[in-house]
């Protein structure tokens, strides 16, 4: 049975790792500072002082070869294939001694009783996959641990030991450096909103056609512009450029948490406090807080994988060890199992959130970015850092909304307050943004006579689309009063009528020129009854059908969903800024 399984091996927490680890060996094959070798001596790279030797590039790369061979069914390598495994091997060495080093200096290391946990608790992939380890749809962990030990299958055990020496300590790195991404349940919130209520509407589309088209004399237009110059004072057109710079908490403080939650358990299993009142003192899942940490029942497939493992784990009135997971460090304790896939549990959870200290030491290299940028320029220095550079749309700063930024008022207080082309650091909530004035086209010596078309323009279209909306609050009425089907009265009026199925908002309305303002318009309006929504060219008689909200049922499946997809894009930038601390500490050159 093991035979098959010993050739391609792979271990769960080594997938885990897999594009954390491909990421290194990426991003420093890119990176390699490369030239003839002037030391003489029997090494062909270094990183820092450690020198790579020629027998340990040779080494690696018979390993792989071996490896590709068996795996391609080949018996010789080509040479493009050859100087790739070279690279490779070249690669793997580079982050294994940067690797080694890391786990030396912050002492992650691992003690046997770890490893032989994992050895017979985490089966490999492909073992979890085979049906023949399953009895009656759940796996037979007594038969793969009868397996493991069987004398026949000691190189198959031998080959999983090793793996895991060599990568539990690159999982304890990557938990740790993830550990403390911080998600709001509101940014959770929102998305679901946004992406998974589902409505039915039926509208007509009515151009914005005026009887009388509006005139503007030239003393009403010269009044208007004594009253509200500022509108004139700029073309609502400021660009920005900006880079991110997260608040993540440093090992420090991640540290810091795991002793906090440990401290929380000896004061509970010692009789100083009880676990209700710890969990209210000082959990920091404020919804579960105040009924003393209680999760109330809930099944396999609920919760994130750590805390499920560790809950169902768990007998009755037992308390875990530390559980971290992407929130935070947990205790769990389960109340009553009423099935293998079923239990009541309370959990305490303390957040790892970065320190003063730490938001301080983010800051300073911030500001350390902003010299640069203003040296070298903001493009330059973001590549150099392999940081991404966003462009914001054009936005107005007095309609006090700029896309992708939930509080933007101190961002719009630096472009208030600064010409184009400054450059600034600005600190959010959970992040500093340093961001660039591309474009800002003010003129605090306007001028009437200089701008009088443009008033006029401006004021026949307020009086537009206040004609509009008279007109089409008279049909909204008509239709309401008399009981008249949209359809029927877009047959009448010869106008465009639109009944949609459920859709979100990620499908296209047709015919209606802003999607988001009519989405907006829809999320506010109540189901049967009939709007109407004004725009520039089309005005828009509405009503909402249906409105189909996430189910309780699929809530939680969404929540997981959409912290996930949060949870990958703070970890990728997690890991962007680990890397670029990891660029200013190891200096590798490849003497090849």
């Amino acid at each position: 049975m093991m035979s098959k399984l010993r050739k391609n091996m792979t271990i769960v927490f080594v997938i885990v790792i897999l594009s954390f680890v491909l990421f290194i060996f990426l991003d420093w094959g890119m990176n390699l500072a490369s030239s003839n070798n002037p030391e003489k001596g029997n090494f062909i790279g270094k990183v820092n002082k450690t020198k790579i030797t020629y027998n340990q590039l040779n080494d690696q790369f018979l390993k792989l070869r071996k490896t590709y061979l068996a795996n391609s069914n080949r018996t010789s390598l080509d040479q493009q294939t050859e100087n790739e495994l070279l690279d490779q091997a070249f690669n793997q060495l580079v982050t294994k001694t940067i690797f080694d080093d890391i786990i030396k200096k912050y002492n992650y290391n691992v003690d046997r009783q770890e490893i032989l946990d994992i050895l017979y608790n985490v089966p490999p992939q492909e073992i979890k996959n085979d049906e023949r380890f399953y009895k009656e749809g759940k796996f037979d962990y007594q038969l793969y641990k009868q397996i493991i030990d069987d004398p026949n299958n000691a190189e198959f055990k031998i080959s999983y030991y090793n793996q895991i020496v060599e990568n539990l300590p690159k999982v304890k790195i990557q938990s740790d450096l993830v550990s403390g991404i911080k998600i709001q349940n509101d940014e959770i919130g929102r998305l679901i909103k946004l992406n998974e209520t589902k409505v039915q509407v039926e509208y007509v589309v009515v151009p914005t056609i005026i009887d009388v088209p509006p005139t503007v004399s030239d003393e009403e237009a010269k009044e208007y512009f004594d009253n509200k110059k500022y509108i004139f004072e700029k073309n609502r057109e400021v660009v920005l450029s900006y880079i991110e710079i997260s608040k993540n908490p440093s090992t420090e403080d991640i540290l810091n948490a795991k002793e906090n939650i440990e401290g929380l358990r000896n004061d509970i299993i010692n009789g100083n406090l009880t676990f209700e009142k710890a969990a209210q003192l000082y959990s920091d899942d404020y919804g579960s807080a105040v009924n003393g940490g209680s999760l109330g029942y809930f099944k396999k497939g609920q919760m994130v994988k750590e805390f499920e493992d560790a809950a169902f784990g768990l007998k009755v009135n037992e308390i875990s060890a530390p559980v971290k997971t992407v929130f935070g460090w947990h205790l769990i304790r389960v109340e009553d199992i009423k099935r293998d896939s079923i239990i009541k549990a309370s959990h305490i959870l303390i957040r790892t959130l970065p320190s003063y200290e730490t938001v301080s030491s983010i800051k300073q290299r911030c500001d350390n970015l902003l010299n640069k940028i203003k040296e070298k320029g903001l493009e330059k220095v973001a590549e150099s850092e392999s940081l991404k550079v966003f462009t914001t749309k054009p936005f107005d700063p007095e309609d006090g909304y700029i896309p992708d930024f939930d509080n933007p008022q101190r961002i719009i207080n630096f472009v208030n307050s600064s010409k184009e082309g400054d450059v600034k650091v600005i600190e959010l909530s959970d992040r500093f943004v340093i961001a660039r004035i591309d474009k800002k086209n003010i003129s605090k010596d306007v001028k009437f006579e200089d701008v009088k078309e443009q008033v006029k323009n401006y004021m026949i279209g307020k009086k537009r689309k206040i004609l509009s909306a008279l007109k089409l609050s008279k049909y909204v009425e008509r239709i309401s009063n008399e009981n008249i089907s949209l359809e029927n009265f877009a047959k009448k009026n010869k106008l465009i009528y639109h009944k949609t199925g459920f859709q979100t908002i990620s499908e296209k309305l047709l015919d209606v020129d802003n999607q988001y303002q009519f989405f907006g318009a829809i999320f506010a309006a109540a189901p049967q009854k009939v709007y109407y929504l004004t725009g520039e060219n089309n005005g828009y008689i509405f009503r909402v059908l249906k409105i189909e909200e996430p189910s309780k049922e699929k809530m939680q499946d969404y929540y997981v969903k959409y912290f996930q997809a949060l949870h990958q894009a703070k970890q990728q930038s997690v890991i962007n800024d680990w890397m670029n601390q990891l660029r200013k500490k190891y200096s590798v050159t490849d003497y090849r």
